[in-house]
């Protein structure tokens, strides 16, 4: 029976300590067909009764999944009895993910450092965003210093169309055509932009219908060096993603 059940845990499974203290472990803690009920056979079957670490995916009270790191060591009384078990489990989403974005960025920086054509190059950037992130549809434009203009060079889930479509780099807020004011604040401003797919000059590309609704947003991200801008990714991915 549980003896304890700390703060840390409440948060984690969303089970109150007053519902689990006293009570056994529920089943449906963990991932189905991973631990469960498996986990004290588990550790009892670990050599010398050593500390075991796991890594799984713990179901709270709500039906969503965190991924959690599950420490467990056998608890001894004072004459050596083993009288029951200690597990911490930790939440280690985030951690998962920062890892997942060190893999693609080492990924994305291996395909820059060794493509010599540019437009291959951006191809090969843009499936591994999309395959990473899971975007539907994203498309790079660079800047042409010499034309003054921004040259879309590569996509994915949008018309082809698109491709070598230009448009004028400015100077002024009040020389932008409104359907492309949040490329100019994206670029003027080196930041990070969003708006709704709908208002953009994107939008008349768009091949998928479904992101065409309310629901998607376009996100404007400076490409830049310590010298100079080079460009614009841009991602459509729903308003909430």
């Amino acid at each position: 029976n549980i003896i304890l059940w700390n703060k840390g845990a409440e948060i984690i499974y969303g089970y109150s300590s007053k519902k689990m203290i006293g009570n056994k472990a529920p089943i449906g803690l963990h991932k189905k067909d991973e631990i469960d009920t498996d986990l004290l056979f588990l550790i009892k079957s670990s050599d010398d009764q050593k500390i075991i670490d796991y890594e799984t995916e713990a179901i709270r009270k709500d039906g969503s999944s965190l991924t959690v790191s599950l420490t467990a060591s056998p608890r001894y009384n004072e004459s050596g009895k083993q009288i029951g078990y200690l597990i911490i489990v930790r939440d280690i989403t985030q951690e998962k993910i920062q890892n997942s974005y060190k893999d693609a960025l080492i990924e994305i920086s291996y395909i820059v450092n060794m493509t010599s054509d540019t437009k291959f190059m951006l191809s090969q950037v843009l499936n591994k965003i999309k395959d990473f992130i899971g975007i539907e549809a994203a498309y790079i434009c660079l800047y042409d210093n010499k034309s003054n203009n921004f040259v879309v060079t590569s996509q994915i889930g949008i018309s082809n169309e698109l491709n070598h479509n230009k448009c004028n780099f400015g100077s002024s807020l009040k020389n932008i055509n409104d359907n492309i004011k949040g490329c100019f604040l994206s670029y003027s401003q080196y930041i990070i932009h969003s708006e709704p797919v709908k208002g953009h000059l994107m939008y008349n590309f768009i091949k998928d219908e479904k992101l065409k609704s309310d629901d998607y947003t376009i996100i404007h991200i400076p490409l830049i060096s310590d010298i100079a801008l080079h460009g614009i990714l841009h991602v459509i991915v729903t308003e909430k993603r």
